[in-house]
């Protein structure tokens, strides 16, 4: 499953492994959004796919 950064737009790829515990956490984008949050017997992990330009990269 992709998933989308609504704070900066960086997009990455969420996986799961399932456990026997129920876990509660969530992820971060890099720029401090939650991405993701659950509450449920998996552990979520994401991959970026791609980040989102910074207008204050040195390219403008």
């Amino acid at each position: 499953m992709n998933i989308t950064c609504k704070g900066c737009g960086a997009e990455y790829k969420l996986s799961y492994t399932r456990t026997i515990m129920r876990d509660k956490d969530r992820i971060h984008c890099e720029c401090g959004h939650v991405i993701h949050s659950w509450n449920e017997s998996k552990i979520w992990d994401a991959e970026p796919i791609r980040k989102q330009d910074s207008p204050l990269d040195g390219n403008g």
